[in-house]
């Protein structure tokens, strides 16, 4: 997947068109790393106007969950996307696989959570790799999406993803549903300020989002439609804009 970035030099009067503008030209396959201060962006949300938003859990911790997990989207007949950690695919297996079995989406999510704004380029790669690797090895699903530990990324991180042939991936949208965060609090997160194109983070492996996620997915269930992030995904002519968010380039623009 290539990637086009807008850069400062003798270009200014077009990156400041640009920006006006709010267009690229892309063809087809090649997406646009938005500059916001010279730092490459992954994406955050996506223009929608049909109420499509994704669901999305890190998987780092334990599997306990799961189950129920799986079992609140299939009553509520939503797909979702799981990033998974790879040593978190190696140690769960069979969760990893339930989880593709079900028809939800898999991406990555490193190899053991370091962070990877602080890796080199060579160490990036490499944890991309092995990352994608476990997963694909426990699942025998193939990774679209790649998500950084704990958001942390530079512009290595996200061009290593891109790379990889993986869309690099946050979100909009944060339960904060990890340390002993209790139902209502999560709840509330994930739906008071949802809007069409969200991306929402959850968990697996906490105290209460298990707990929390039917309350979740019948509110937001009357408003929206739940997608997998590469399904929420632009395929072409779009950019990225400062704020990391996916939109459609203006009709005239081809």
């Amino acid at each position: 997947m290539g990637i086009f970035v807008v850069k400062k030099k003798r270009a200014g009067l077009f990156v400041v068109c640009t920006l006006v503008l709010g267009a690229v030209f892309l063809s087809p396959g090649v997406r646009m790393v938005f500059q916001s201060g010279n730092r490459n962006l992954p994406v955050y949300s996506v223009e929608r106007e049909d109420n499509t938003i994704a669901l999305t859990f890190n998987c780092a911790w334990g599997d306990e969950d799961i189950q129920s997990v799986l079992e609140a989207l299939d009553k509520y007949n939503a797909k979702a996307t799981f990033f998974l950690v790879g040593q978190w695919a190696e140690k769960y297996p069979q969760s990893a696989k339930a989880i593709a079995d079900k028809g939800h989406e898999l991406g990555g999510h490193s190899y053991d959570h370091k962070d990877y704004s602080k890796l080199t380029k060579q160490q990036l790669e490499e944890d991309i790799t092995k990352t994608i690797k476990a997963i694909e090895e426990a699942t025998d699903a193939r990774i679209k999406v790649f998500r950084a530990p704990s958001g942390s990324y530079n512009d290595d991180a996200v061009a290593a993803i891109e790379k990889s042939g993986c869309v690099p991936v946050q979100w909009s949208v944060d339960t904060i549903d990890y340390g002993g965060a209790d139902c209502e609090s999560i709840f509330r997160r994930a739906t008071e300020k949802t809007a069409a194109g969200d991306i929402i983070l959850m968990h697996t492996g906490t105290d209460n989002t298990a707990a929390a996620l039917p309350r979740i997915l019948d509110s937001l269930g009357g408003k929206f439609r739940f997608s997998k992030v590469s399904d929420l995904l632009l395929t072409e002519n779009f950019y990225v804009d400062n704020a990391g968010k996916m939109r459609k380039n203006s009709p005239s623009v081809r």
